[in-house]
């Protein structure tokens, strides 16, 4: 099961994240893959708040990496201390691979012609890694993460890192990527 975007902090985004983890714990998944933005403003308070509804709704694995917001307020050491110690990581799950990666936080910069923002990631580092992990024996993967690669209506990949990120994510044993 994937969801993103649960925003807590935002009005009454709590209520909403309640009644979507609920649903989700209903159809009994076997993982669930969150891709970014727990947190609304980086705050500790709401990334707790994420996290204890996170695993009072849902008793399965379940695989997060950061949006934008995440970031907010220096937000990311605690991300790391109370969500998990990775940005990017990787697991199986049958014979499908599944791959996450952090795209980072925004590029408030105000140059981003035709959307709001772009992230400042995967950076370098995380490419590389990627390349490493992709050049294990081929089996079918799964990408996921916050920022969509192609320009979305809010917010994108940042272009240091789209074409390669591209490249990476469209090779023949790539299914999906969510974002």
């Amino acid at each position: 099961m994937h969801l993103s975007d649960a925003e807590i902090g935002d009005g009454d985004a709590g209520v909403t994240f309640h009644r979507v983890l609920a649903a989700i714990a209903a159809a009994r998944p076997d993982f669930v893959v969150f891709t970014g933005d727990g947190a609304s403003d980086g705050l500790t308070s709401q990334r707790e708040e994420f996290v204890t509804d996170l695993e009072a709704f849902l008793p399965v694995p379940i695989y997060v990496v950061t949006g934008n917001h995440d970031y907010d307020n220096r937000g990311i050491d605690g991300h790391l201390m109370m969500v998990g110690p990775e940005l990017d990581m990787t697991w199986s799950y049958g014979a499908l691979r599944f791959i996450g990666l952090s795209s980072g936080q925004d590029l408030d910069d105000g140059g981003h012609a035709g959307t709001i923002s772009e992230s400042s990631g995967p950076d370098d580092s995380q490419l590389t890694w990627l390349a490493h992990t992709l050049d294990a024996p081929s089996q079918p993967t799964v990408f996921f993460l916050h920022h969509p690669i192609y320009n979305g209506l809010f917010a994108t990949v940042g272009p240091d890192s789209r074409d390669r990120l591209k490249a990476l994510v469209t090779r023949d044993d790539a299914l999906a990527v969510l974002a």
